[in-house]
């Protein structure tokens, strides 16, 4: 009897099973995520209705259904479009980190669940669902397609319709996986309008020191945990050069937004989340007349690829030293190489100037991040932050001899976990990633110009600070102001005033000084 159940409904069983298999990551999400999941595969099924056919459409969604369902059960996220900017904003090391830091029994055991269950399905799946064409309930599965187009109406162009059909399905695998590529893709189009044609800010420079030639130098570190710098009391001594620094300002308690490159730079610009694509301070500096460089040794993936190279787009002058992240892994990619460039930006005779300089620092793997000449400490990532103090302090012996008004700023998009949480090193939401150094040095003559702005700053070393606060604190330091400008954001104003420093967590934002390390080494709430 039971072998004449399954005969006569193997195809149903079998491809409820594909189905189930494919959507499983939706259903750990929210039911109405695998609901809508659901409809949207049988939708399809009746539009095919070849079982064969519909099982190589559907298998590449398949296969990529044991890497959406460790995405849900391991953050509890479904992969939407936050899924695609940290792709799209994220280097191939960086995903062979997150790869390493996997559960591989889990992966093991899906990988093979999945490859039993596909080839079972493949076996199974023959033959038509609806023997006739015209058939009513392959016209009733048809019809639930009005449900997305019932968005069109109230949208007056494709690009909205589309968001919207997006957002629909943003917890239904794998329509999200598919259409958060495409919203995307839009957003960063948008982010492309916007570095193009940035809102006009109108800024002014203060007069009493508008007359006055400036160059200020941000150094963007990568991967500098703040507890692994000699500046901050760590042992051995990694940073001899700063640390035997006169007049370095140096700040005790900096949060950084995020935990990865692709969430803290963007916020370090803009004061806003990635997903926002609000204006950075490059668009400030350039029209208050500042003459902006980006110079940059990580990868740029193309001129508009990853949301940090479309930022530094908006610049005047742009150097990606490494044009995909595959060359950045080569054994002679170290830092110092940027500093011709550096060079030939200070000679540059504009006026005023703002030079970023984006480092590769101490982003894993460490022992490639520094030449021999580094190679002073037992510790790999200890020599990585030796090697950034030496070319910070060459930076540094180039802004000294400046005749201008001069600043560095230092501050790395986020830390790392080092060994903290198990034999692996890398990217994690554990609290101490998110503490980075952040130091400051300015000229006597810039000093001279802006006493009370330097007292300021120097009152500030010991306060709670924020990547969130850098856009007016920048601006401010530069003596730039315009009507958006919030200087109870600036802590060189005596106006500055502490906010919530807010964090992307794994899986939600929370309030970084109300939250803890907890199972799973991932920040959570206290």
């Amino acid at each position: 009897m039971l072998n004449t159940v399954w005969q006569q409904h193997k195809l149903a069983i079998s491809t409820a099973l594909y189905l189930l298999a494919i959507t499983l990551p939706s259903t750990l999400i929210s039911s109405d995520g695998f609901s809508k999941a659901l409809y949207g595969l049988l939708i399809v099924l009746a539009v095919v209705n070849r079982a064969r056919v519909y099982f190589w459409l559907l298998f590449p969604f398949f296969v990529l259904s044991h890497v959406a369902l460790y995405y849900a059960l391991f953050y509890q996220l479904p992969t939407d479009i936050s899924f695609w900017f940290l792709m799209f904003g994220t280097s191939t090391a960086e995903v062979a980190d997150f790869i390493a830091r996997a559960n591989k029994p889990f992966v093991l055991i899906a990988y093979v669940a999945y490859a039993i269950i596909g080839w079972f399905c493949y076996k199974q799946m023959t033959g038509q669902y609806f023997n006739r064409p015209n058939a009513r309930g392959r016209w009733a599965l048809i019809a639930l397609i009005l449900i997305p187009l019932s968005y069109a109406p109230r949208n007056t162009n494709l690009r909205d319709y589309a968001l919207d059909v997006y957002r629909h399905f943003r917890k239904a695998y794998p329509q999200n996986l598919v259409l958060g590529y495409m919203a995307a893709d839009l957003e960063v189009q948008k982010l492309k309008d916007l570095v193009r044609q940035p809102p006009n800010f109108a800024p002014n420079l203060t007069p009493n020191i508008a007359q006055y030639p400036a160059t200020y130098v941000l150094v963007i570190g990568e991967s500098a945990r703040r507890d692994r710098l000699g500046l901050y009391g760590y042992q051995p001594n990694t940073t001899p050069n700063m640390s035997a620094q006169p007049d370095l300002l140096v700040f005790q308690d900096m949060v950084s937004y995020g935990y990865n490159t692709s969430t803290s730079i963007p916020y370090l610009m803009t004061k806003a989340p990635d997903t926002e694509m609000k204006p950075s301070f490059l668009s400030v500096f350039k029209q208050a007349g500042f003459k902006v460089y980006w110079l940059s040794n990580q990868a740029k993936y193309g001129e508009f690829d990853s949301l940090i190279s479309s930022y530094a787009q908006s610049a005047d002058v742009v150097q990606f030293l490494n044009t995909h992240s595959y060359t950045m892994t080569t054994p002679d990619n170290f830092d110092e190489k940027l500093l011709p460039l550096y060079q030939q930006a200070l000679n540059d005779k504009a006026d005023k100037k703002l030079i970023v300089l984006h480092l590769y620092g101490s982003h894993p793997d460490f022992e490639k991040r520094y030449p021999a000449s580094a190679n002073k400490f037992a510790s790999a990532y200890d020599n990585s932050i030796y090697y950034t103090d030496r070319v910070l302090q060459q930076i540094l012996n180039g802004l000294q001899q400046h005749q201008a008004m001069t600043g560095l700023v230092y501050i790395s998009d986020h830390g790392l976990a080092l060994g903290e949480c198990g034999e692996v090193d890398g990217h994690i939401d554990a609290k101490n990633s998110y503490e980075v150094p952040f130091f400051m040095w300015f000229n006597p003559l810039w000093r001279d110009k802006n006493p009370e702005k330097y007292q300021h700053l120097i009152q500030a070393q010991p306060k709670a600070v924020y990547t969130g606060d850098l856009f007016d604190t920048l601006t401010d330091i530069a003596g730039i102001r315009f009507a958006q400008q919030a200087l109870h954001r600036s802590f060189a104003s005596a106006s500055f005033q502490r906010v919530p420093r807010m964090v992307k967590a794994a899986t939600a934002e929370m309030d970084y000084d109300n939250s803890q390390t907890g199972a799973g080494c991932h920040l959570v709430a206290k």
